[in-house]
């Protein structure tokens, strides 16, 4: 009797072990333990781009990961219908976005493209003389530019010191104009 025993608790293992070896080819293609654990505490994806934009796109993403979160953990049945219900409303509205922002590249690239256009023809007209009296006073100043005093980087994290606006250089036509404490005594 207890050789029957011992007998099929041979072939269960025998079998089990068999049909591991069968199925293991098949779950080969399967992300190792460590990268899920890794993808799961990584961002989806990471966002390229600058402007008011693509910030909106990155607090709903951020918010998309956050609600997900709080779906993944709910039990309650009422709840986690209202968590899906703002899944797809966010999804909906990051989705928007996303076409908002290739119509918006699109326009700037045909835009940018005329501009080259015109900007090449105007080069070709323009004279040197005044290309030397452009760069000579201060440097182009657009209502984006900023002036950088320092940078500092702590751990992986990058903190600009910005710098005012400096002033226009004002070319004095004689030296007599010079103020009274720096002029220099014979």
């Amino acid at each position: 009797m207890s050789y029957l025993r011992v007998f099929s608790l041979v072939r269960a293992v025998v079998v089990g072990c068999a049909l591991y070896i069968i199925v293991s080819p098949a779950h080969a293609e399967e992300k190792s333990m460590w990268n899920k654990f890794v993808e799961f505490f990584s961002p989806t994806s990471e966002v390229k781009g600058e402007g008011p934009l693509y910030d909106q796109l990155r607090e709903l993403d951020r918010k998309i990961n956050r609600v997900e979160g709080k779906y993944a953990r709910e039990r309650r049945p009422m709840n986690k219908d209202r968590y899906k219900k703002e899944l797809a409303q966010l999804k909906a509205d990051r989705e928007e976005l996303v076409k908002k922002i290739e119509a918006e590249e699109k326009k700037a690239s045909v835009s940018s493209s005329a501009e080259a256009k015109k900007s090449s023809a105007a080069v070709k007209s323009s004279s040197s003389a005044a290309k030397v009296v452009s760069s000579s006073s201060m440097p182009a100043c657009r209502p984006d530019t900023v002036f950088v005093r320092d940078t500092v980087v702590v751990h992986d994290t990058l903190y600009v010191m910005l710098a005012p606006k400096p002033q226009p250089v004002k070319a004095s036509s004689s030296s007599a104009e010079v103020p009274a404490d720096t002029a220099v005594k014979q």
